[in-house]
């Protein structure tokens, strides 16, 4: 297992890069850092989405409803409606 995460590609990749001078460890806190703070707005954004109704998820996905999918909607309208 030690020998295949010391051939792992972006472990090689890091260290290549932190050796030649191209990238360094605050460098790295930084992009985490900016990416955390990226995923957390979008998480946040995804929370503060409104709730769609159960149909949406047949609505939007055909640009016509097979036939066969047509009791699958209705029967999931009804059973939102529980």
């Amino acid at each position: 297992m030690k020998a295949a995460w010391e051939r792992e590609p972006m472990s090689r990749l890091r260290t290549f890069l932190i050796n030649e001078g191209l990238w360094s460890e605050a460098e790295e806190a930084a992009w985490k850092e900016e990416c955390g703070k990226r995923v957390d707005e979008e998480v946040n954004a995804y929370l503060e989405t409104k709730v769609q109704p159960v149909e949406a998820m047949f609505d939007y996905l055909y640009a016509e409803l097979p036939a066969d999918y047509e009791a699958q909607r209705a029967d999931a309208i009804k059973w939102e409606g529980r």
